[in-house]
C-alpha cells in the first residue's frame, strides 16, 4: 500500500516482477532518499537544525543527530524482519549530522549483508542504526530517539 502513496506503481511493476522482495525494498529506500536530499525544508517536519539525543534502552549507547530528520520509512524485507522481530522504521541523517556521545565502546556494528550494516548495544541488545556502505547516510530507528513525537510516517 505504501508504494502506491510514495511512488507510480507502473515504474517499479519490472523491479517487482524481475528481483527479490529485499532489493525492491532498497531500491525503494535509495529512491526515497534521494528525494528527501532535495526536499525543501517544509517536507521535514520542522526538525530542521534542531538536535536529537536518543539511546539504547540501557543508555551505554547514547547519540545526538543535527536535523532535519527525514519522515519515517519502514520496511517489510526479510532481513529487517528477523532483526527486529517486525518491520524496520527509521529516520535518518547525512553521517556529518549523526554522532555518538557517550562511551563507544558498548556500541557494535555487524555486516548484515554485502551492502550495509546495523548498529546495536553489546549490553541490552537494542538495534538501533543501519548504514548502506558508501551512502554517507545513517537511518535510526525511531524508538531509540528521546522525543520522538515529531516524526510522521512516509511509506
Amino acid at each position: 500500500a505504501f508504494v502506491h502513496e510514495m511512488f507510480h506503481v507502473k515504474h517499479f511493476r519490472n523491479i517487482v516482477k524481475n528481483t527479490s522482495m529485499h532489493t525492491f525494498f532498497l531500491t525503494i529506500i535509495l529512491h526515497y532518499r534521494r528525494e528527501m536530499e532535495g526536499a525543501d525544508a517544509g517536507n521535514n517536519y520542522g526538525t530542521e537544525n534542531k538536535y536529537f539525543d536518543g539511546g539504547c534502552h540501557c543508555g551505554a549507547v547514547r547519540f545526538r543527530l543535527i536535523g532535519p530528520l527525514t519522515p519515517l520509512l519502514i520496511c517489510h524485507c526479510d532481513d529487517c524482519r528477523r532483526i527486529s522481530g517486525t518491520s524496520w522504521a527509521a529516520t535518518s541523517v547525512p553521517d556529518h549530522c549523526f554522532k555518538i556521545t557517550s562511551s563507544s565502546t558498548a556500541l557494535r556494528w555487524y555486516d548484515s549483508s554485502s551492502w550495509t550494516k546495523r548498529g546495536f548495544c553489546t549490553s541490552c541488545g537494542s538495534s538501533m542504526f543501519y548504514r548502506m556502505h558508501g551512502e554517507g547516510r545513517t537511518s535510526i530507528a525511531p524508538g531509540a530517539l528521546d522525543d520522538n513525537d515529531m516524526l510522521t510516517v512516509r511509506g
